[in-house]
């Protein structure tokens, strides 16, 4: 009826307006242990569900999020922040030994490029989050073939950049066990996660793979010049504040 506000009716253990199953049962540890697993391992929207696809058909997950099934896959943004996390934790587990690599400044002696380097490790987590609207403007402006709008590409990059830190972190506590020069190796070989960008651009909208992979090259260009000039902005503001 016009003027009378919406309300939740529970049909057959379902909401009305959005289908959900309404839970009625009292909250117990039990229940919110199970809901936690249900969560990671749940054959949709679960974490590991979501990390295999990604891995397998990164299209996959991105056409069904952006074609409007939002509840297939964990949701992209809650990805990025469980992946900004995992890598904090990552380097306390390994002591500040990884590094996230599209952001890496591995092999550098000058004594400026470490303060940055230690700057980033402690911040890590800020500038994952902040970094994926820059890669954001760099494939919306040098992938238009499908004039995707900004918000899609946001959900690609936030995809892309979850993955490839996750898969970098995964690589370093892999490698830890066996020494600093392994782990060193791998760190350095971890480096061509960096191509999986490409990889989801070209797998998402269909390019050959020198055009996309030259547009990908242009894409990171920019971004990582917009993406760097935050994070010297940021080191600066902060470094201002706590002289």
């Amino acid at each position: 009826m016009e003027g009378q506000e919406a309300v939740k009716v529970e049909t057959n253990g379902q909401c009305d307006h959005c289908y959900k199953r309404i839970e009625t049962e009292r909250l117990s540890e039990g229940y919110l242990w199970k809901d936690a697993l249900n969560n990671l391992f749940n054959l949709e929207r679960g974490l590991f569900f979501t990390f295999y696809w990604l891995l397998r058909s990164p299209e996959k997950v991105i056409h069904t999020f952006v074609d409007g099934n939002r509840h297939r896959y964990m949701n992209p943004f809650r990805f990025l922040l469980f992946a900004a996390t995992f890598i904090v934790l990552s380097e306390a587990i390994l002591e500040n030994t990884t590094s996230y690599t599209l952001f890496s400044l591995e092999g550098s002696d000058d004594a400026s490029s470490k303060v940055i380097g230690d700057f980033m490790k402690n911040y890590m987590n800020v500038i994952i989050l902040f970094s994926v609207p820059f890669y954001t403007i760099g494939s919306w402006i040098f992938f238009r073939k499908p004039k995707w709008n900004l918000a899609e590409h946001l959900v690609v990059n936030a995809y892309a950049i979850s993955m490839i830190v996750l898969l970098s972190s995964i690589v370093s506590l892999i490698a830890y066990p066996f020494g600093n020069t392994v782990a060193s190796g791998v760190e350095r070989i971890s480096q061509l996660l960096n191509f999986f960008l490409a990889y989801v651009y070209i797998e998402t909208w269909s390019y050959k793979w020198w055009k996309g992979l030259l547009k990908m090259m242009l894409s990171f260009a920019l971004s990582s010049i917009l993406a760097g000039a935050f994070i010297f902005s940021l080191f600066y503001l902060l470094d201002v504040l706590n002289p």
